[in-house]
C-alpha cells in the first residue's frame, strides 16, 4: 500500500486532506498561510565616467557614459595625441518587500504600501500555492498575475510511522501515524511588473522542514529559506522604483541575487472565500 509521504508537501508549504474524490470538499477548505520575506540585490552595469569636452574635460553638468574620446595639439594646431577610454562599473541596488509592494502601487493592486505584507496560501495539494497581498482589516488581493514560483526538481529526507493497536479479539482500538522531512528543491520565480517592461528570472534552492500528524490528517511547513540566483531582464529605463538599474548600457539585463525568508506554516480555517484563485489550480 502506497502511504502519504512527506514528500507530497507543495512547494512552500504543505499537504492537507481537503478534498474528496472528485476534487475540492464541500463546505469550508482548510488551507495555511505564510508570510514572504525578501531580500535581493540587483548588480548591473553602468557608466563609469562622465561626458568630457575635447580637451578631455569633464563637462558640467555632469552626464554619465561609458565611452570618450579626446585628442590633444600643438601650438600650430596639429593633433600631437589621440585618446579613448571605455568605463563601466557595477551598480548594486537593493530590492526588497517594500520596493515589490511599490511596483504593485504602480501598477494599481493597492494604494499605499501601508500594512500590506506578501503571503504565499496554499490548501496543501501538490503545488497549490499562490501569492497574495494580505492587511488587517481588508480583502485579500490575488498577485499572482505579478509573482509565480514552481518546482523545477528536489531531494528530500523524511521518516514516517504508523503503529494500529488491538484489542483481545483483534478489533483495531487505535492508529496513529507521525512523521517528519526536510526538503531540497530547485525553484523558479518570476517577478513581471509593468506589462513587459521588465521581469525577474530568479533560480534557486529552497530549503524547508515539514512534520506530519495523524491527529489533523495534514502536512505543516516549519518554513525555511529560498536562495536565488538570477536575472532581471529588459530592465525599465524610466520605472518608478527600479529604474536605477536601467542605465543604458552595454546589456539589457541585471543580476539578480539574494534571500527569501518563507515563515511557519499558520493554519487557515477555510480558503474558499478569500483565496478563490488556489483552488482554481
Amino acid at each position: 500500500i502506497m502511504k502519504p509521504n512527506i514528500k507530497q508537501i507543495s512547494l512552500f508549504a504543505i499537504a492537507s486532506s481537503a478534498f474528496t474524490a472528485d476534487g475540492y470538499a464541500q463546505g469550508p477548505v482548510p488551507g495555511y498561510e505564510q508570510t514572504v520575506t525578501m531580500q535581493m540585490a540587483i548588480h548591473s552595469t553602468a557608466p563609469g565616467t562622465y561626458e568630457k569636452d575635447e580637451n578631455g574635460k569633464t563637462i558640467t553638468p555632469k552626464e554619465p557614459t561609458y565611452y570618450n574620446e579626446w585628442s590633444k595639439y600643438n601650438s600650430n594646431d596639429v593633433e600631437i595625441q589621440y585618446n579613448e577610454e571605455w568605463v563601466a562599473k557595477i551598480e548594486t541596488w537593493k530590492v526588497g518587500n517594500k520596493e515589490i509592494l511599490e511596483e504593485l502601487v504602480d501598477e494599481g493592486v493597492i494604494p499605499s504600501i501601508t500594512g500590506w505584507s506578501i503571503k504565499l496560501i496554499s490548501t496543501g495539494a501538490y503545488e497549490d500555492s499562490e501569492f497574495y497581498l494580505v492587511k488587517k482589516d481588508a480583502d485579500p488581493i490575488y498577485i499572482g498575475d505579478y509573482l509565480r514560483s514552481w518546482d523545477q526538481a528536489y531531494a528530500e529526507a523524511y521518516n514516517e510511522t504508523e503503529v494500529t493497536k488491538y484489542d483481545a479479539d483483534g478489533d483495531e482500538t487505535s492508529f496513529k501515524e507521525t512523521g517528519k522531512g526536510n526538503t531540497i528543491q530547485l525553484v523558479k520565480t518570476i517577478l513581471d511588473t509593468n506589462g513587459e517592461s521588465y521581469e525577474f528570472n530568479l533560480h534557486g534552492l529552497l530549503t524547508t522542514s515539514s512534520k506530519f500528524s495523524e491527529t489533523d490528517d495534514e502536512h505543516v511547513s516549519n518554513g525555511g529559506t529560498y536562495k536565488l540566483v538570477g536575472s532581471l531582464d529588459f530592465p525599465p529605463v524610466d520605472g518608478p522604483v527600479l529604474s536605477a538599474a536601467a542605465l543604458d548600457g552595454p546589456d539589457d539585463s541585471s543580476v539578480v541575487e539574494g534571500t527569501w525568508k518563507i515563515s511557519a506554516a499558520k493554519r487557515l480555517a477555510d480558503i474558499s472565500q478569500d483565496y478563490p484563485e488556489v483552488l482554481n489550480d
